[in-house]
């Protein structure tokens, strides 16, 4: 798993501010291979998205709509959990399994607009660092990112 990297500002219909729902969105990029493995070639990565709300906001099992430079994409349903830290505060998980050729795709954007249920936010440089980062662990990188010895 990467370390949690925040996402742009979360908006909904059309542009509001949504910082009164959702105070901020991060992400987190990983995968898991069963047994005691050196190395590994997972079917699959899980991208989390994870909501700092006050309210369950994003309770509900949403689609999860992305804009790959420019062109729409529809990765499925995620699963949604929640915790509650304290009165007021607490966090949702929104979690998805995608495939490597939609890894693949992000790897290689240059912009990645979100839309979970009401909510929009665009993948930050960092985001798109730690998708890149497992794709090249996994070997799924695009030829555009992958490291030259």
């Amino acid at each position: 798993m990467t370390a949690e990297t925040g996402t742009s500002k979360v908006t909904y219909d059309g542009g509001k501010d949504a910082s009164l729902l959702v105070q901020r969105m991060g992400v987190v990029v990983g995968f898991s291979c069963p047994g005691q493995v050196d190395d590994c070639k997972p079917s699959e990565v899980e991208l989390l998205f994870i909501g700092y709300t006050s309210d369950w906001t994003m309770k509900g099992q949403h689609t999860l709509n992305l804009l790959i430079d420019g062109k729409p994409t529809s990765a499925g349903k995620v699963d949604w959990d929640g915790q509650v830290l304290e009165a007021e505060k607490l966090v949702e998980y929104n979690d998805i399994t995608i495939s490597p050729e939609l890894l693949v795709k992000l790897a290689g954007a240059k912009t990645v607009d979100v839309q979970i249920g009401v909510f929009e936010f665009s993948l930050t440089d960092a985001n798109l660092a730690s998708i890149r980062d497992i794709a090249t662990h996994t070997g799924w990188a695009p030829k555009s990112v992958k490291k030259t010895p």
